[in-house]
C-alpha cells in the first residue's frame, strides 16, 4: 500500500525500517491504473492533479540485504485490487508456525477519483452526487477488500487469533477544487486533515 515515510535515502524505505516485504507506492498519492505519483498545482485559480514518474515498487529483505524493485508489470489493473491481492496472497502463503504482522494502507479513496467504473454503477448508482458517486465505489472497493482479507484468514484457521486493527488516516478533504470536487466536513471534532484532533 501506501507508505509516505521516506523513500529518496534508501534507509527509509520499509524493508530498511522492519518490514520483511513492501508492495505498494513510496509516495502520498498516485493514480490508480498507471500508478503514477501524483501532486496537486495550483494552476488557472483551481488546484488540478499532475501525473508525475512511475511510483510502484516491490522491495525484500533477505536476511540483512534490501532489495528494491519498481514493478510495472499490474499497469492497467486497479490499486486497490493489486492491494487486496497481495495481502491475500501473504496470509495463505504464511507459515502459521509464526506470528504475522500485515499491515496493508490502501490509497483509496484518496484523491484521485478513479474508481473501477462498473463499481460505480453497478453498486453505487443510489448516490446522486457524481463526484460522491465515485468516492463511494472507491470505499466500496475497499470495503470488498477487506472482506477477502477476513476471508482469507479465515481459510488459513487464523482469524480467532488475529488483531484487527482499522484506521484512517485523516479526515474529509475540505476544499473542493483540490479534492475532485467532493468536499466534506469533519466537524464538531476537528477542522481539516493538515490539524491536529480537538477532541477524542
Amino acid at each position: 500500500g501506501k507508505w509516505h515515510l521516506g523513500h529518496v535515502n534508501k534507509k527509509h524505505r520499509p524493508t530498511e525500517r522492519g518490514f520483511h516485504s513492501f508492495y505498494g507506492i513510496y509516495r502520498g498519492m498516485g493514480t490508480f491504473l498507471t500508478h503514477q505519483h501524483v501532486r496537486h498545482s495550483w494552476r488557472e485559480n483551481s488546484w488540478v492533479d499532475v501525473p508525475g514518474e512511475h511510483d510502484f515498487h516491490y522491495d525484500y529483505r533477505d536476511s540483512s540485504t534490501s532489495t528494491f524493485t519498481e514493478t510495472r508489470d499490474d499497469v492497467g489493473t486497479h490499486a486497490t485490487e493489486l492491494f487486496t491481492r497481495a495481502a491475500v496472497t501473504r496470509i495463505l502463503d504464511h507459515d502459521t508456525a509464526s506470528p504475522l504482522f500485515l499491515y496493508v494502507a490502501y490509497t483509496a479513496p484518496h484523491s484521485p477519483l478513479e474508481p473501477d467504473e462498473s463499481v460505480v454503477t453497478s453498486r453505487n448508482s443510489h448516490v446522486s452526487s457524481t463526484e460522491r458517486r465515485r468516492y463511494a465505489a472507491m470505499v466500496t472497493q475497499m470495503d470488498d477488500g477487506f472482506g477477502r482479507i477476513v476471508a482469507a484468514l479465515e481459510e488459513k484457521n487464523m482469524k480467532d487469533n488475529t488483531v484487527i486493527i482499522f484506521l484512517s488516516d485523516h479526515g474529509a478533504a475540505l476544499v473542493k477544487s483540490c479534492w475532485d470536487n467532493v468536499g466534506g466536513s469533519n466537524e464538531p471534532i476537528a477542522m481539516g486533515s493538515l490539524r491536529f484532533l480537538r477532541a477524542v
